[in-house]
């Protein structure tokens, strides 16, 4: 897939390009590309996340499915004094300000008595974001906790545990794009680049 000249395609970078089978369209976010994908007239396309962009403008991208944009996971970090918890969330969005996360990351502080250390910052986000998450906080250099765990079991057993958050944020991305209404994003295949 070529796409067609796009000024500054490192914007599109985290979102997404869907072949129609006749031509390619580049810039959807997860929730358009849900509203193709669940659209009867597209089911035969296929959805990828546009991972990188070289300096010629050529994509790296990933083929994500329908269940992949469903999916997701979380990193726990886990503090033993509640404070170093709060100041953990404080940091995390102080450092989303200065380089916003490569894709939608809600943060949320809790204490959660079954886990151990107790007092924790929940980052949670699309499954198949998780490189892209792990490298965009290496690059900005999060310690996170005196304990690190990550993954989908995390999520869920978080969830069950039913905790009120003491703090819950939406980390700054490095997008300004809300998804539109399925009729707007049906209507609109036609284009090349979804975003101005």
């Amino acid at each position: 897939m070529q796409p067609p000249p796009i000024d500054n395609p490192q914007r599109l970078v985290g979102l997404y390009a869907f072949d129609f089978g006749e031509h390619v369209s580049y810039g959807y976010t997860a929730n358009e590309i849900a509203v193709l994908q669940n659209a009867p007239e597209h089911a035969d396309g296929h959805a990828y996340l546009i991972v990188a962009v070289d300096p010629d403008g050529r994509m790296a991208m990933r083929g994500v499915t329908l269940a992949d944009l469903h999916s997701e996971e979380a990193m726990v970090f886990a503090h033993s004094a509640a404070g170093a918890a709060g100041q953990s969330l404080k940091k995390l969005e102080e450092l989303a300000n200065d380089t916003p996360a490569p894709t939608l990351i809600r943060a949320v502080l809790a204490d959660w008595p079954d886990f151990e250390p107790p007092h924790v910052v929940v980052m949670s986000y699309r499954q198949h974001a998780t490189h892209a998450v792990s490298r965009w906080l290496l690059d900005i250099g999060f310690d996170g906790g005196d304990h690190v765990s990550a993954g989908a079991h995390e999520l869920a057993a978080f969830r069950e545990a039913g905790l009120s958050p003491k703090a819950t944020c939406d980390l700054r991305t490095r997008f300004d794009y809300t998804s539109r209404a399925a009729q707007e994003v049906l209507e609109s295949v036609h284009l090349p680049v979804q975003r101005p």
